[in-house]
């Protein structure tokens, strides 16, 4: 049987472990305060008591910030669990009230996912969550689901290409296509596009890191295919200002250039080759899928993203009509 020290557990309290984790997170007293609505002198306070109640130092002062000791790294995941179950304990019986919720939803994807998203999502929290809130940040593959490992984020939208690590659980949100834009004047584009023109054309591509390739160049690779790259950018939204305003052109979600075709005075060609789709996912950490609040949190954007394929639909539909 397992002897339980209740002196060193009454010592124990939730404060403690909260701030223990976002040391481990934060790596600073300043950034772990802020995250934990506490001062940075309640927070050195706190680890103090840490390092007593574990008879460790936990974290090393280095130029650059807290560097936990190995102890500290050892006992994180336990931390962390702490912390889940504490919660899953509490929320027993409680069931999940939107409208009652105080509770803050961290939700990540590409710019164009959130671009799409978020003005439907935030309604649905104004009607049925209002004191709830939410964060958005442009986070995609490798960084969002290392970000939900951390537990950074409570939900990444997205392509993922890789294999999905056995702790994180996807839903499936759509299929998404692709086409062309180009500027209304373009010099040598107007209305269609065959596949010299496309690969002879410069082209502006969306990666995060800036390098000069980016996830459509695999089934471009498969089909043979070399388009000429002459710029990266870190947004799509930028990427759709840049082809406004030059004779480059983008493959970019189809999704997104019906929202901005016309503001931006751009045309919309269909690719020239069988370019495919990809399905664009939701990822959740797997010990939250009995989490009722994020059940909720997937629903909504379920329902947002739905809304914005119905008014693509419709302005298809409305579009053809006029013709």
């Amino acid at each position: 049987m397992t002897h339980i020290d209740r002196n060193r557990i009454k010592r124990l309290d939730g404060t403690l472990l909260l701030v223990f984790r976002e040391l481990v997170r934060c790596r600073r007293t300043t950034a772990a305060a802020e995250r934990l609505g506490l001062s940075q002198s309640a927070v050195s306070h706190v680890l103090g008591r840490l390092r007593q109640l574990f008879e460790d130092p936990l974290f090393i002062r280095r130029p650059n910030g807290l560097e936990p000791t190995r102890r500290a790294l050892e006992i994180a995941p336990m931390i962390d669990d702490l912390i889940l179950r504490a919660q899953e304990t509490m929320d027993i019986g409680r069931g999940f009230d939107p409208a009652t919720t105080y509770r803050q939803f961290r939700l990540a994807g590409a710019d164009f996912d959130c671009t799409l998203a978020a003005a439907r999502i935030l309604r649905a929290f104004e009607h049925e969550a209002p004191q709830a809130r939410i964060s958005f940040r442009m986070l995609m593959g490798d960084e969002a689901m290392t970000a939900l490992t951390l537990d950074e984020i409570d939900l990444a939208i997205g392509r993922f290409d890789c294999p999905i690590p056995e702790a994180l659980y996807a839903d499936a949100l759509y299929e998404e296509r692709y086409c062309v834009i180009a500027r209304e004047r373009h010099p040598r584009i107007q209305g269609e596009l065959d596949v010299d023109t496309y690969t002879s054309s410069g082209h502006v591509i969306v990666t995060a890191s800036g390098t000069m390739t980016d996830m459509g160049e695999r089934p471009l690779q498969r089909l043979g295919i070399t388009r000429r790259v002459v710029a990266s950018v870190p947004r799509f939204l930028i990427a759709f200002t840049v082809v406004s305003q030059t004779d480059s052109v983008a493959t970019v979600p189809l999704r997104l250039a019906r929202r901005y075709a016309d503001s931006l005075r751009l045309q919309i060609l269909t690719l020239p080759f069988e370019y495919g789709s990809h399905s664009v996912i939701a990822l959740r950490r797997a010990q939250a899928g009995s989490d009722p609040a994020i059940d909720w949190l997937v629903t909504k954007v379920r329902t947002a993203i739905g809304k914005a394929h119905e008014t693509d639909e419709q302005a298809r539909a409305l579009e053809k009509a006029l013709i």
